[in-house]
């Protein structure tokens, strides 16, 4: 719950305040981000698309193009590289799955907003093994589908390692609208899931 402060110290000039991080954990410019969550798990190589992050825009008055980020556009953009709370929300989970704290019981997860990167599910999965959890399905809008589903193939699990699926998943839409389709799912892989994870998501209306 949160609570507005007193008048008076909304008055109040705030200082010396600092990103939580002072750089980033992930390189939104390169072509291929490598993140080692130790603890003898092999390191996740992810592929991502830069390209597909910016956008050109003209300025000036001789014409001149220049690339400008723009994380928050009505396109599916954002879903193209890594995000820092992916990889924190990652090393959480590396964490709590080494203490035995994850408390899935053998139950399967889902994760919301993967892009095409699914970091975070990748990182359940490669945890956990399958005598933890049936596996995990890394979900986003049909588009990020292909590019993800090769992150999966790339990132391929061990004999060991916990099962992984990419499915299109669209919030707000129905099992006919959005292809989740569960029944076609494998059957350790359908609903209802353990666990449900979702880092820095953003829902838009248009898609």
């Amino acid at each position: 719950v949160l609570s507005r402060p007193p008048a008076a110290e909304e008055d109040e000039e705030c200082e010396d305040l600092r990103p939580l991080f002072e750089e980033r954990l992930g390189d939104p410019s390169a072509p291929c981000v490598t993140f080692d969550f130790g603890g003898g798990m092999a390191p996740l190589s992810l592929l991502q698309r830069p390209e597909a992050f910016r956008r050109s825009a003209a300025v000036g008055a001789e014409g001149v193009t220049q690339q400008q980020d723009c994380p928050t556009e009505r396109t599916r953009r954002t879903g193209c590289v890594v995000w820092d709370a992916s990889v924190v929300l990652a090393a959480l989970v590396v964490s709590l799955a080494s203490d035995g704290r994850l408390g899935l019981e053998g139950g399967a997860a889902v994760e919301l907003g993967s892009g095409e990167t699914g970091l975070v599910g990748l990182a359940l999965a490669r945890a956990l093994g399958p005598s933890q959890t049936k596996g995990c399905v890394l979900t986003d809008v049909p588009e990020l589908l292909p590019a993800l589903q090769r992150n999966l193939e790339r990132n391929a699990m061990a004999p060991n390692g916990a099962a992984v699926i990419a499915r299109p998943f669209v919030w707000g839409q129905g099992d006919a609208q959005s292809g989740l389709a569960t029944s076609q799912w494998p059957e350790a892989l359908r609903p209802p899931f353990a666990l449900l994870l979702a880092a820095d998501c953003i829902y838009d209306t248009e898609n």
